[in-house]
């Protein structure tokens, strides 16, 4: 609401059936905000503009992008899109493989298992190279399974770099342009880890910490809250949850996101395996006060609540004020007291796939966010 306004903008935006003409002239709105306040109030000057409006408007700003467009695309989204099937590729005497949306080539692993013998394999790859390369094909991913790990050799002596592998499989491409002076353009595989922090805070004002009995935090006896790696497919307020589940038996909910931390380990340590790591903290609160806790056995020594000034005291023995974990902990504590607004998250349909996309923003922009029929998990 504008200072001195006897209405409020944000009331009537939410509801306007947008339009696409509607969102160009929205979001030309947002990028002026005087005109908002010249137009709700004219009298109204830029200096009455207070600190709480402004940050609103960011808010907003920040969350128009993909706010606006979900709600213009309310009709069409009610109506299912076909998908389109990429068709397969048969080289003669070679590998079937199904071709991809950038002129590639998935060879289809059903075709590399029936290869009875590495000699096999080399001449079926071959054939298949000759005729993808003909046909101006360009990056070919190799997925090889364990049982027929012997073909790696074959294929790497054919053009072929190892990408990665699974328990079950290795991934090979082949950049077939690349002896024309090409770029390799083929993404790398996996560059991140992602891991939780659980800032679980109960009605008297104490947090759940936890004591592990390995890692770098039980060889300095230290008191931490709940944290560990997100599982594939699993998103980040869901493993929060499980882990709060696992390492102290309690049943909790998310109230909000606090902060991501971004570390880059590559060339400096093995840890995380070398990979930049996203490290997501939320602020959650128990599903039932009271509830027992049970440590989990095989990784934690105890668990219990403490008083948020003892945790901070303890937590300020051993991380420097300032430094990234402190200002984690000062963050999750003020959060939890309301100091500041959160960030919530919602699961919606991406709807030319068939699946739920969690996506994260600010709450001041909920209002913005259409939610209605689709899976969403509330927070504050």
């Amino acid at each position: 609401r504008a200072p001195g306004s006897s209405c409020t903008l944000w009331r009537s935006i939410v509801k306007m059936r947008v339009s696409f003409g509607t969102v160009a002239r929205l979001q030309r709105i947002l990028r002026h905000p005087y005109t908002i306040i010249s137009t709700v109030n004219p009298t109204s000057s830029q200096n009455a503009i207070n600190e709480k409006y402004s940050r609103a408007l960011a808010a907003v700003f920040t969350a128009s992008s993909f706010v606006f467009w979900n709600a213009s695309c309310e009709e069409k989204s009610k109506k299912e899109i076909p998908r389109r099937t990429l068709p397969m590729t048969f080289p003669e005497g070679g590998l079937a493989g199904q071709q991809d949306y950038y002129s590639g080539v998935n060879i289809d692993p059903d075709s590399v298992g029936n290869c009875s013998t590495p000699q096999d394999f080399e001449r079926k790859l071959c054939q298949s190279l000759s005729t993808w390369k003909e046909e101006g094909k360009k990056g070919i991913w190799l997925r090889i399974p364990k049982e027929k790990a012997e073909f790696v050799s074959v294929a790497i002596q054919n053009g072929f770099d190892l990408h990665h592998c699974g328990t079950e499989y290795i991934m090979l491409t082949n950049w077939l342009p690349g002896d024309e002076g090409v770029p390799n353009t083929l993404p790398r595989y996996t560059t991140h880890t992602a891991g939780v922090g659980a800032y679980v805070f109960n009605k008297e004002g104490e947090i759940l910490v936890v004591k592990e009995k390995t890692g770098p935090a039980a060889a300095i006896d230290f008191w931490k809250p709940p944290t560990g790696m997100v599982d594939p497919g699993e998103d980040a307020a869901d493993a929060v949850v499980r882990e709060v589940k696992e390492e102290t038996g309690l049943d909790a909910e998310v109230v909000s996101l606090v902060a991501i931390r971004e570390a880059h380990m590559a060339g400096k340590t093995k840890f995380q395996w070398a990979q930049t790591n996203l490290f997501f903290v939320f602020v959650l609160s128990p599903k039932t006060e009271g509830a027992k806790l049970e440590a989990q056995v095989s990784e934690i020594a105890e668990c219990r609540w403490m008083p948020v000034e003892e945790f901070m005291a303890k937590t300020e023995k051993r991380m420097k004020p300032n430094s990234v974990y402190h200002t984690v902990a000062k963050l999750a504590v003020e959060a939890a007291r309301g100091s500041f607004p959160a960030i919530t998250h919602a699961k919606q349909p991406v709807h030319f796939r068939p699946e739920l996309n969690t996506f994260y923003f600010p709450v001041l922009a909920k209002p913005f966010v259409n939610t209605e029929n689709d899976e969403e998990q509330s927070m504050a």
